[in-house]
């Protein structure tokens, strides 16, 4: 007997479905909570060990954000992610890049009608509108359909990276790439 539409199994729960299904409502429950608080201390690790390795670059190659600031664009990134959001901000800063900062991409999608953006740095994985949603809207209006976009990432996904390119995004960076991180994006802030 099939179960209704919020009760599925976690797929990170090492049960068959017929065992899963022999557990009571309330295991079911608590496994699923704990399940969905194991994914955000795994999300919050991931952006400590992304805020150490950004903090790592920044001491190892001070050189990258040496140079002058020259860009004068206006810069929209657009992530969940406070470290994210921060560590743009201080490689806008470098490039002399005006930023706006959205939470999600509903927030991402208001600053676009509101302000003259002329680069959007977007992540896939934000609450609300995610960034793959965000990228077709925008390829989907004639104002913004060549708006140079920039996907910052820690989706590795091959049907993420796909939708990406059919979106013709300027670049595809993942965040757990620190060297490539930063010079990447200071040298796309400065462009």
């Amino acid at each position: 007997m099939p179960e209704a539409h919020g009760s599925a199994r976690p797929s990170a729960v090492a049960l068959t479905d017929e065992e899963w299904q022999q557990l009571p409502q309330r295991a079911r429950e608590v496994i699923r909570s704990l399940s969905q608080q194991v994914e955000q201390l795994r999300k919050s690790v991931a952006e400590l060990q992304l805020n150490e390795n950004l903090s790592a670059l920044f001491s190892e190659a001070p050189e990258l954000l040496a140079k002058p600031a020259t860009s004068g664009r206006r810069v929209l990134v657009a992530d969940d992610s406070a470290i994210i959001r921060k560590m743009v901000r201080s490689l806008a800063e470098k490039a002399g890049s005006q930023l706006f900062e959205a939470e999600d991409g509903a927030e991402a999608l208001r600053l676009l009608q509101e302000e003259q953006i002329d680069l959007l740095i977007l992540d896939i994985n934000m609450p609300k509108v995610n960034g793959l949603q965000v990228l077709q809207a925008l390829r989907a209006h004639t104002h913004f359909k060549e708006l140079p976009v920039v996907m910052l990432t820690t989706s590795s996904d091959r049907h993420d990276v796909a939708q990406a390119i059919a979106g013709r995004v300027q670049a595809y960076l993942l965040k757990d790439n620190r060297e490539e991180l930063a010079a990447k994006l200071l040298q796309l802030l400065q462009a």
